[in-house]
C-alpha cells in the first residue's frame, strides 16, 4: 500500500511525516486551545479524558461560553467543567487535569470561575469549600 501524500508548496509529504498530522492533539504542549475554538470543536456524545489518561465523562452540551455540562451521573445530576480545562479536541475532549482533581473540583451548577474552576458554593464530592 503507497503513503498518503499532500503537496504543501512546491514539496511533497508522505503520511508518516510530522507536518502531515491534522487535529489539536498535535499541537505543542504549550500552545493552549482558546475557550471560543474548544467550544466549536466539542460535541454531544464526546468523551472526556484526564491528563492521566482516564476517561471520566461523556459531553452533554457545551454551557454557555464558559462551561462543559457533562452527562448525568449514577444519580441522575449534571457536573460542569470550565471550557479553560480543555488542552486538546480530537475525537474526545481532553483536559489539563488529573481524573482525581478534576472529579473533585467539577461543579453540580453551571456557574463556574474561569480561571479556578467551580464556585466553592457547590463543590463537588470530596472536596473541600474554599475560603
Amino acid at each position: 500500500m503507497a503513503a498518503r501524500t499532500a503537496v504543501v508548496g512546491a514539496g511533497e509529504l508522505t503520511a508518516t511525516d510530522p507536518r502531515t498530522r491534522g487535529g489539536t492533539s498535535d499541537a505543542s504542549p504549550h500552545d493552549m486551545l482558546d475557550s471560543i475554538t474548544a467550544k466549536g470543536l466539542i460535541k454531544a456524545d464526546m468523551a472526556v479524558v484526564s491528563s492521566d489518561g482516564r476517561e471520566i465523562a461523556v459531553v452533554d452540551h457545551v454551557q454557555g461560553t464558559d462551561a462543559i455540562t457533562l452527562a448525568k451521573d449514577s444519580h441522575g445530576r449534571p457536573h460542569y467543567i470550565p471550557l479553560t480545562w480543555v488542552s486538546s479536541v480530537d475525537d474526545k475532549v481532553h483536559i489539563d487535569r488529573t481524573s482525581e482533581e478534576a472529579v473533585t473540583k467539577w461543579s453540580q451548577t453551571p456557574a463556574v470561575d474561569a480561571e479556578t474552576g467551580p464556585r466553592a458554593a457547590t463543590p463537588g464530592p470530596g472536596s473541600t469549600p474554599r475560603r
